[in-house]
């Protein structure tokens, strides 16, 4: 069984809890998950339970490409806990253990339905740079960019990609994506891939020296009221 919540924008369009070993996700009704968007391909990826364990997610040739926090897969690549697919103007969190996720995220808020409980996560961060002047930096999507490439998030000489912070169904996760091992650190230890970010945590990342918030920045309590109508949470057209 995987769980897929997948979002648009960063607004909640779909929720999908699947069984067996194959998923295929594209825009052809004929797929398990079905996005109606002439951004998807008619088939457009498909994930995989491994053969050593674990899943995979292979691009099928698609017109715009699938990626995995950010990263085009070139064939196909692995899917962890938390990691964050982009398929056209989607994103897709990705669980293979929902009920696990569900008791990380959604404390306190009672008996309501999983789809409830997503909606309801506080799932809201910031960093604030520690060592360069100027306002914390809200983590507002599903994937934050740090390097010195074209269109990063927080630019950070050296390697036009390094560090990745991706918003996930059971948190936030610092992703090492630089090409040389040891440039991201989380509490003073190198990242050896990727590990999860609690609040307060100090990171480094280059010359960067970060320290990782949960929340809104200023104490900002503003937040978005969503309707679900009477019956509970329906997807909308489009989705299978």
């Amino acid at each position: 069984m995987i769980h897929l919540f997948v979002t648009l924008k960063d607004r909640a369009v779909g929720t999908f809890d699947l069984p067996g070993d194959r998923v295929r996700i594209g825009r052809h009704p004929d797929n398990e998950v079905q996005i109606d968007s002439m951004a998807v391909s008619r088939n457009h990826c498909v994930l995989a339970r491994a053969p050593q364990g674990g899943w995979v997610v292979e691009d099928l040739g698609s017109n715009n490409g699938t990626y995995v926090n950010g990263a085009r897969v070139q064939q196909r690549a692995a899917v962890r806990d938390g990691d964050v697919l982009g398929i056209g103007k989607f994103q897709v969190s990705f669980r293979s253990s929902p009920s696990d996720a569900l008791a990380t995220t959604s404390a306190g808020i009672g008996n309501e339905s999983p789809e409830l409980r997503e909606l309801a996560a506080p799932l809201k961060g910031y960093l604030i740079v520690q060592n360069r002047p100027g306002p914390a930096l809200p983590l507002e999507r599903d994937t934050f960019l740090i390097g010195a490439g074209v269109g990063v998030d927080l630019i950070c000489p050296g390697p036009s990609r390094r560090a990745m912070i991706v918003r996930g169904y059971g948190g936030f996760q610092l992703i090492d994506v630089g090409p040389a091992p040891g440039q991201v650190t989380l509490k003073g230890v190198p990242v050896p891939d990727r590990a999860w970010l609690q609040e307060g945590d100090d990171l480094t990342v280059g010359d960067l020296q970060l320290q990782f918030h949960t929340g809104l920045p200023n104490d900002d309590q503003s937040t978005m009221s969503i309707q679900v109508p009477m019956g509970g949470f329906k997807k909308p057209p489009g989705f299978a």
